[in-house]
C-alpha cells in the first residue's frame, strides 16, 4: 500500500515536473516571438529610418523583458538554462541601445543630418545587430534543449505540441541583408556627400571673408586718397596764395618805384612855374 502510494505521488510529482517545463517552452516559444517581432521591426528600421519602426521595435523588447521575467519567478527551478538573469541583462542592454537610437530623431520624426549623427548610427547599428542576434541564437538554442529533454522521458501520456518557433527563411534573410548593405552604401554616399557640403561651406565661408578683406581694403585706400586730394588741394591754395602774395608784393615795388620817377618831375615843373 505504502510503496503504491509512494509510485503514485512519484508518479505525480513527475507528471508535474513534465507539465512545468511544457508550459516553460509554451512561455518560451511566445517569449521569442515576440524577440523576432522586435527584431522584424528593429530591421524595418534600418531599412526605412522610420522611427515609428523603432518605438514599436523597444516596446517589444519591453514585453519580452516582462514576460522573461514572468517566467524566472514562476517557472525558473523547472526550467533546463540557468542563465535567465544574464538574458535578461542581455534584453535591458539590446533596450537601451534601441532607446538610444530614439535621440537621433527630430521632434517631428526625421533624423538628425550631420556627419557625428551618422557616425553614430553607424555604431548604433552594428551594436544592435550583435546584441538582437545574440538573444535571437541564445533562445533558439534554449527552447531546442528543453524540447530535446522533454522528448527524452519516456511516459505514457504524450505531452501537448509545443510550436518551435520557425527560422527566417534563408532567402528572405538573405535579401534582408542585401537591403542592409544597400542601406549602409547609402548612408556612406550620404556621409560623403555632407562632407562635400561642409567643404565647399567653408571655401564659401573663405571667398566671402577674402571679398571683406579685398573691400575694406578698398575703401581703406579710398578715404587715403581722399586724404592725399585734401592735402593736395592744400598745398595748391597755399602755393596759389604764395603766389598772390608775391604778385602783390612786385606790384607794390613797381608802384613804388613809379611814384619815385614821379616825385622828381613835380619839383621840376613846381620850380619852372615859380
Amino acid at each position: 500500500m505504502i510503496i503504491s502510494l509512494f509510485v503514485l505521488v512519484l508518479s505525480y510529482y513527475s507528471h508535474y515536473v513534465l507539465n512545468q517545463k511544457l508550459q516553460i517552452i509554451e512561455k518560451k516559444d511566445n517569449l521569442f516571438n515576440i524577440i523576432l517581432e522586435a527584431r522584424r521591426y528593429e530591421k524595418n528600421y534600418f531599412l526605412y529610418l522610420i522611427k515609428e519602426h523603432i518605438e514599436k521595435a523597444l516596446l517589444y523588447t519591453i514585453d519580452a523583458k516582462k514576460a522573461l521575467f514572468e517566467i524566472t519567478d514562476k517557472y525558473g527551478k523547472y526550467t533546463l538554462a540557468k542563465n535567465l538573469e544574464e538574458t535578461g541583462g542581455e534584453l535591458l542592454k539590446y533596450e537601451k541601445s534601441l532607446a538610444a537610437l530614439i535621440d537621433l530623431h527630430e521632434h517631428d520624426g526625421s533624423i538628425k543630418v550631420s556627419i557625428d549623427t551618422l557616425d553614430n548610427f553607424q555604431s548604433h547599428h552594428k551594436i544592435i545587430e550583435q546584441q538582437g542576434r545574440k538573444i535571437t541564437t541564445d533562445f533558439e538554442e534554449m527552447i531546442t534543449k528543453e524540447q530535446e529533454l522533454v522528448e527524452e522521458k519516456d511516459i505514457k501520456e504524450k505531452p501537448a505540441k509545443v510550436k518551435i518557433p520557425k527560422k527566417l527563411k534563408k532567402e528572405e534573410s538573405e535579401i534582408i541583408d542585401k537591403e542592409l548593405e544597400l542601406k549602409k552604401k547609402d548612408i556612406e554616399i550620404k556621409k560623403k556627400k555632407l562632407e562635400l557640403e561642409e567643404k565647399e561651406k567653408a571655401l564659401e565661408e573663405k571667398e566671402i571673408l577674402e571679398k571683406e578683406k579685398v573691400l575694406k581694403l578698398k575703401e581703406e585706400l579710398i578715404e587715403k586718397e581722399k586724404e592725399l586730394s585734401q592735402v593736395e588741394l592744400e598745398l595748391k591754395q597755399k602755393a596759389i596764395e604764395q603766389k598772390e602774395q608775391k604778385l602783390l608784393e612786385e606790384e607794390s615795388k613797381r608802384i613804388k618805384a613809379e611814384l619815385k620817377k614821379i616825385e622828381p618831375n613835380k619839383e621840376k615843373n613846381k620850380e619852372i612855374q615859380e
